[in-house]
């Protein structure tokens, strides 16, 4: 193989471990870019077009509607003939229809307010966006120095999911449709378990090794098998070891797979994996070094056979450093060791 451990630390931090060792190594031995992109200095949100700053305006636009009970506002973000399917199938059609829905909405529920988490806007076309979130009910806050009620204090409803699709009509955004999603299933297997269904075949030993170092890496199933858990340890020649352990789950809010990751330098990151096609998963990393500097990384895991998969990284940040994209790279899956194949 001729890829270098260097390039292989790099693919760590795409999986959310190892950050210390990708920050010592990348900042000593990586070529930096001459200039940060515009987007690529940490603490600052990525670079969006107009576009999509007019469609979360308007995503915005109905969550300040809702806090202030105004279905007259709600239903005016929405086209003339939007249409609402709720959990069931059930479908609001029309302004009018999902006027009168909000205004009962606000008049059964007084005081809830709500919260959207958009979790990807995507543009099939430069007039129509799709958004998948979460929207999270949210219950009025105790002023203070108010009494404490005697009744029991209400559980606000569980979150729900939605899928929204956004048009642009006369110059202007408008929602015109909202599915909610279903609450994944209690019993049996859910949506969750079979997401990470599409990630079991990272469970073994994997490898990428050359004359300059080697970086080895496991992934096993937690016993409830809810949980890749995946170890890392990187090896090269004239340098301290560097390991990282990696937890990687179901959110069932955000209705992702994501991981949450430690170094043994004492870094840590989380990561949101959103899956592409079969085997193409595109993972977004944030976090901190010891020291307090964040890092974060845009990654690719493309599947290429059941013994290898690639890897690559671009928008690297470590602190208010812009690091070099990292090309694709290929880890293979570890052989057994002499003695087991004898077996």
């Amino acid at each position: 193989m001729t890829m270098s451990p260097l390039r292989a630390l790099v693919g760590l931090l795409v999986l959310g471990a190892c950050a210390g060792a990708v920050a010592e190594v990348t900042q000593q031995d990586a070529p930096k870019a001459s200039t940060p992109p515009p987007a690529a200095v940490a603490g600052q949100a990525p670079a969006r077009s107009a576009d999509e700053t007019a469609v979360r305006a308007l995503i915005e636009g109905f969550v300040q509607a809702y806090r202030t009970r105004d279905a007259d506002a709600v239903a005016a973000l929405f086209t003339a003939d939007a249409r609402i399917f709720d959990e069931s199938g059930k479908v609001t059609e029309g302004r009018k229809a999902i006027r009168d829905r909000f205004a009962a909405a606000f008049a059964s529920a007084p005081g809830l307010s709500l919260r959207l988490e958009p979790a990807t806007i995507r543009f099939l076309t430069p007039d129509v966006a799709v958004e998948d979130g979460v929207a999270i009910p949210l219950l009025p806050a105790r002023t203070e120095g108010e009494p404490a009620a005697t009744a029991p204090v209400p559980e606000p409803p569980a979150p729900s999911h939605y899928t929204a699709t956004h048009v642009r009509l006369g110059g202007k955004w408008q929602t015109a449709e909202v599915r909610d999603k279903p609450a994944p299933t209690v019993e049996g297997r859910d949506e969750g378990d079979r997401a990470l269904d599409e990630l079991a075949w990272l469970v073994g030993d994997w490898i990428d090794e050359d004359d300059q170092g080697a970086v080895f890496t496991s992934a096993r199933w937690s016993d409830d098998h809810k949980y890749l858990l995946r170890e890392f340890k990187v090896n090269i020649p004239g340098r301290r070891s560097t390991s990282g352990t990696q937890r990687i789950g179901w959110d069932p809010v955000r209705q992702k797979v994501r991981s949450w990751a430690f170094d043994s330098d004492g870094g840590f990151t989380e990561g949101s994996w959103t899956r592409v096609a079969p085997g193409h998963w595109v993972i977004k990393t944030d976090g901190f070094l010891r020291d307090g500097r964040a890092v974060s990384a845009t990654n690719k895991l493309i599947r290429t056979s059941p013994d290898a998969f690639r890897w690559s990284s671009i928008d690297r940040v470590v602190g208010d450093e812009a690091h070099t994209d990292v090309e694709e790279v290929l880890i293979v899956r570890r052989p057994p060791a002499p003695s087991a194949r004898k077996k």
